[in-house]
C-alpha cells in the first residue's frame, strides 16, 4: 500500500502494487487530505501526482479522500487499476461533513478493469458510479476500460524462490535464506532489486536501474516483496 497524506506537490511514479494476501486494510493507494497538524492548521493534499503505476489483485484500489478544502490538484496520468473482486477500482469521498471535490482531480491515459463490473468501478460519496460519471465528473476524456492483459501478474516471492532459484517454494524460505547474506556469501538473487525486477516482468514492465529508479518513485510490492 502507498499512502500519502497532508502532502504538496508530491510525484508517486511507477509502483506495482499487487496480490496482496496478508494485509488487512485493501487499499492499493491512500490519498488523504482530511487532517489537521498540532495547531489546527489544514493540511490539505495539493498538486500530487500519480503516474504509471500499477494496482493489481490488492483488495481494493485508490482511494481519494478530502473535500474542496482537503484535496486540490490531483493528477492521475497512465496508471493501470485493476479489481478482481467487487472492488472498485478508484473512491473518491469527502470527510468531516465535505463533499468529493472532483473538480480538484484530471485524469487522463489510466486504463481501469474488473472482471465483475456490475457494481460500478467507481465510487463518489459512497454510491457506485459508471466510467463515464466519472469521466464526466473529472474531464476525462483519454482513459479506457479495458482488460490489461498481462503476461504473468500473480507472481509472488515463494514462485521467485521456486521458479527462479530452483529452492523452497516459499516466503518464509526465501526470508531464511536473504538473512544469511553477508560478505562472503553474497547473492544479488536475494535482493529486493532481483526481486522486484522478476515481479515487473509479469506485469511486461521495465527493470530498475542499479539505484532502485525507472523514472520517478520505481518499486514492486508483491503479496510479500521485500
Amino acid at each position: 500500500m502507498v499512502h500519502n497524506a497532508h502532502a504538496g506537490s508530491s510525484l508517486i511514479a511507477d509502483n506495482v502494487i499487487a496480490n496482496n494476501s496478508l494485509g488487512s486494510f485493501p487499499v492499493g493507494m491512500s490519498i488523504r487530505g482530511n487532517g489537521q497538524d498540532d495547531d489546527d492548521t489544514p493540511m490539505p493534499i495539493d498538486n500530487v501526482t500519480l503516474r504509471g503505476n500499477v494496482i493489481h489483485g490488492w483488495g481494493g484500489g485508490l482511494l481519494l479522500e478530502g473535500s474542496a478544502l482537503d484535496v486540490q490538484n490531483v493528477t492521475l496520468d497512465r496508471n493501470i487499476l485493476e479489481g478482481r473482486g467487487n472492488e472498485r477500482v478508484v473512491n473518491h469521498f469527502g470527510a468531516g461533513g465535505g463533499t468529493a471535490n472532483t473538480a480538484s482531480v484530471t485524469s487522463l491515459d489510466n486504463r481501469f478493469w474488473n472482471q465483475n463490473q456490475g457494481n460500478g468501478l467507481f465510487e463518489i460519496e459512497f454510491g457506485p458510479v459508471s466510467f463515464e460519471t466519472w469521466q464526466a465528473e473529472v474531464g476525462d476524456t483519454t482513459s479506457t476500460v479495458e482488460s490489461p492483459g498481462f503476461p504473468d501478474p500473480d507472481r509472488d516471492i515463494a514462485r521467485y524462490h521456486d521458479e527462479v532459484l530452483g529452492a523452497a517454494s516459499s516466503y518464509e524460505a526465501f526470508v531464511a535464506a536473504a538473512r544469511e547474506q553477508r560478505r562472503g556469501n553474497w547473492q544479488d538473487a536475494y535482493t529486493a532489486r532481483a526481486v522486484n525486477d522478476w515481479v515487473r516482468q509479469g506485469f511486461d514492465l521495465g527493470t530498475l536501474f542499479a539505484d532502485g529508479f525507472e523514472s520517478g518513485t520505481t518499486s514492486a510490492w508483491s503479496s510479500s516483496s521485500p
